[in-house]
């Protein structure tokens, strides 16, 4: 298997099995330029043509992260009281209820359901507002980090959106660069550098 085939591997996201988990082998720093620029499509003098950019971006979509669905609100408030070891904890408090029943005359078993569904309850509801703060939080994250990077396309420099960015781009990095799913190799004086 020549090292194009398997950079091109990597490339669409094969992984070798490893022995319990899978592991990504990479071999880009392995190539010679030259196949390397076969791989990505692209002259690492002049970048990409505006034609290759666009086909490119239609083909593999915009450099984003995709994020993973949500669960509404109302399900997560269900799930979080009720859930896990929640769950065994309103088992109790049933079952306190209705020893409570077949012994009216002995209160502390009514205290002791009320007690535990309240401090489930209450947990619940903290667990809840904790994972939307820590949501909220994520997403400011993702909105401070500049979102304009430098390419060359047909042999000039211009800035594009980060978004617009594809495969084979030639970029110029400087702090804040939001590449999320850039396959950069790192090379100086036209030599491939290890990762």
């Amino acid at each position: 298997m020549s090292a194009v085939t398997k950079l091109r591997d990597i490339e669409m996201g094969s992984a070798v099995a490893g022995s319990a988990e899978k592991r990504l082998v990479m071999t880009d720093h392995m190539v010679s330029n030259d196949e390397l620029a076969k791989v990505l499509e692209t002259d690492f003098e002049m970048g990409l043509t505006m034609q290759q950019a666009v086909d490119k971006l239609e083909r593999d979509g915009p450099n984003c992260l995709t994020p993973p669905p949500r669960e509404p609100w109302w399900i997560m408030l269900f799930e979080h009281p009720f859930g896990g070891f929640a769950g065994l904890l309103w088992i109790g408090s049933v079952l306190c209820f209705i020893v409570m029943s077949l012994k009216p005359h002995e209160p502390e078993h009514m205290t002791l359901g009320i007690t535990m569904a309240a401090v489930v309850t209450l947990t619940g509801i903290y667990a809840l507002s904790d994972d939307m703060k820590a949501e909220a939080v994520l997403e400011g994250f993702l909105k401070m980090v500049p979102s304009k990077c430098t390419v060359k396309r047909d042999g000039n420099w211009i800035e594009i959106d980060a978004i617009k960015c594809c495969v084979g781009d030639i970029l110029k990095l400087k702090n804040g660069c939001r590449l999320h799913r850039a396959h950069v190799p790192g090379r100086q004086g036209g030599q491939l550098l290890p990762h």
